[in-house]
């Protein structure tokens, strides 16, 4: 009997902490960050996810970017579609193989009510005016349009202040650069 209540206890405290949303940030969530579609490969995502330095890096990601940019659209949602990516999951979703969601150092997401491509480019727009502020350290590695979403990725002294938007162009994803990034190289 014993090992019974014992046995309902740890599983009504899994499911309670699951139910919990750890915050990164004020306003964004572990779970946010790391969340998909492709269901056999959530816990895996989120298992990983919690490893260092992916943790570091999704709060960083959540902190310094995202926050921001839920001020520069007040009263606006955002909506994450895309964060961290387990090496399978980025493989299987077709990613890059040099994705910088692989390290937690990306996400997509999109404003709400920023849903055309008009209205996503002038939101880019505007969170490259608060990415480059007159320093000359860019606040992100890449600030792109692409696929309906918004991406943008922590510096990391590779081309930062990259500005894009991709186009669809016979058949083929194209990028139209908007802003090069520095060449730190």
């Amino acid at each position: 009997m014993n090992f019974l209540i014992a046995f309902i206890n740890k599983v009504f405290k899994a499911q309670k902490k699951s139910d919990m949303a750890r915050h990164l940030s004020t306003n964004f969530t572990f779970e946010e960050l790391t969340t998909t579609t492709i269901g056999d490969l959530l816990d895996t995502n989120r298992v990983i996810g919690e490893q260092e330095p992916i943790l570091s890096h999704l709060t960083w990601v959540a902190t310094n970017l995202l926050e921001p940019i839920r001020l520069l659209f007040p009263g606006r949602k955002i909506f994450i579609s895309s964060g961290y990516r387990c090496p399978q999951l980025n493989k299987r979703i077709g990613g890059s193989p040099t994705s910088q969601h692989v390290y937690g150092d990306a996400v997509d997401f999109n404003i709400e009510r920023y849903d055309t491509p008009e209205l996503r480019h002038e939101a880019i727009l505007a969170i490259m005016k608060w990415g480059w502020d007159g320093s000359n350290q860019p606040k992100f590695r890449q600030l792109l349009e692409e696929r309906g979403c918004i991406h943008i990725s922590r510096p990391n002294g590779n081309h930062d202040g990259e500005v894009a938007f991709a186009e669809y162009i016979n058949g083929a994803w194209q990028k139209k650069i908007i802003q090069a990034g520095l060449d730190n190289g």
